[in-house]
């Protein structure tokens, strides 16, 4: 039986249609909430300490410094315009107004209440809502690659599907990491891959095999040496230590990868990180899952196991869970079934899928670095209630983890930035 979406929408689809183009409208405006409140200060299009970070990670492109890793996101901004601060921005809303584009591509065909219909809306404003907060990173760019790859699958279309999570690759591992087993998922659900022809099956596999290649092949293509990619990068921009961390993970390679491993074993409190993504994917399950046969292994692979395998080797454990709710919002869009006696009580999906909005807004929780925290506002309870540990600020992480980092800079920054 084929459970995909209804992609000929019956002569009722016009409301739903209507209905998609409003939540595209809310999904974008939601997503300008920082630059909004720029402009407000009058400090749109200028260096703010809350984008230096995603400013200078965007800075790195294939124009200026060669065939380098992740170097796709920079490329873009660096086309759209000559002005990095305002490159930053129209990358921003671009990559804010395709995801929200592929949202709502779904959300036109699901065939469902107005209630159920609710929940999937309010799922997907939290995730863009936590998105806005940390505004010019490359995840939203990363999740229309992914949403697209989805789309493909229900059109049995496997080959368009791992291209689109080539594309991604190109912006950040992550397109793979939590695109590929997405796919997986999808085709675990009862029908997909039966009716996949033998043809599709070959394209798709050929072109996995190709965007590895490419993906390996760049690195080994004419680029500046870390040392002079630094500094072409620290030219852009004032001296600041975001800025500098920036250019450190640019070109720290599996040094970078060490400190992370390192900042995960000494963070007292780094056990509240993953228990809030889990708690924060629990609920977009109980929002929106059946609990049909079969799903819990199709959620598992497509959300739970990339979620965890990046919560060890790396520390934004916000961003990895936001990207596991969205494989979990686009897998049971693609389950969902009119008629489904195994969903959830209506009104206990709607107020698990309100909840999600406190719970994972960065504004609500602790003082430090939310990116580390999918439910900031978890964590400040069971620091303010229960005494539960601080992470540490990530200049102390620096100087415990790798002391000699600043080497790679020699000698574009030869002291420290207090």
């Amino acid at each position: 039986m084929n459970h995909a979406l209804k992609w000929n929408a019956p002569q009722t689809g016009a409301v739903r249609q209507r209905e998609a183009l409003l939540l595209w409208g809310l999904l974008l405006f939601a997503s300008a909430r920082l630059f909004l409140l720029h402009a407000a200060r009058g400090e749109l299009f200028q260096p703010t300490p809350d984008l230096a970070y995603q400013t200078a990670v965007l800075a790195f492109n294939y124009f200026e410094f060669g065939a380098i890793r992740r170097g796709l996101g920079g490329s873009i901004v660096y086309l759209l315009h000559p002005d990095i601060f305002v490159g930053i921005f129209l990358f921003h809303m671009l990559s804010a107004a395709l995801v929200a584009g592929v949202a709502a591509c779904w959300f036109a065909r699901l065939d469902a209440t107005p209630l159920r219909r609710g929940c999937f809306m309010l799922v997907m404003l939290a995730l863009m809502m936590r998105w806005a907060e940390d505004a010019g990173r490359t995840d939203m760019l990363v999740a229309a690659t992914i949403g697209l790859a989805a789309i493909a699958v229900s059109q049995r279309r496997l080959g368009w599907a791992v291209g689109s999570l080539g594309v991604g690759l190109l912006v950040h591992e992550t397109a793979f990491i939590f695109g590929v087993p997405l796919v997986a998922g999808l085709l675990l659900q009862p029908g997909v891959w039966t009716s996949m022809g033998t043809r599709a099956r070959q394209r798709g596999a050929a072109v996995f095999v190709v965007s590895l290649l490419v993906y390996v092949v760049i690195a080994k293509l004419p680029h500046f040496d870390g040392a002079t990619a630094a500094r072409i990068a620290a030219a852009k921009f004032a001296p600041s230590e975001y800025v500098d961390w920036a250019i450190y993970f640019a070109i720290a390679g599996t040094r970078s990868l060490a400190t992370n491993l390192c900042q995960n074993a000494n963070d007292p409190s780094y056990w509240l990180h993953p228990t809030g993504g889990l708690l924060v994917m629990a609920l977009v399950w109980l929002a929106l899952g059946s609990r049909l046969p079969g799903e819990w292994a199709s959620a598992t692979v497509a959300a739970l196991l990339p979620f965890a395998f990046l919560c060890v080797i790396t520390n934004d454990i916000s961003r990895w869970a936001m990207l596991a709710c969205f494989n979990l919002w686009l897998l049971l869009m693609f389950a969902h079934r009119p008629v489904d006696t195994a969903a959830p009580k209506p009104r206990l999906a709607f107020a698990a899928a309100l909840l999600l909005l406190p719970l994972t807004s960065a504004k609500l929780g602790v003082a430090g670095t939310p990116i580390y925290s999918p439910s900031p506002l978890l964590e400040r309870l069971a620091q303010k209630r229960f005494g539960a540990p601080y992470t540490p600020m990530f200049h102390t992480v620096l100087s415990r983890c790798d002391p000699t980092w600043r080497e790679l800079f020699n000698p574009v920054r030869p002291h420290d930035t207090k």
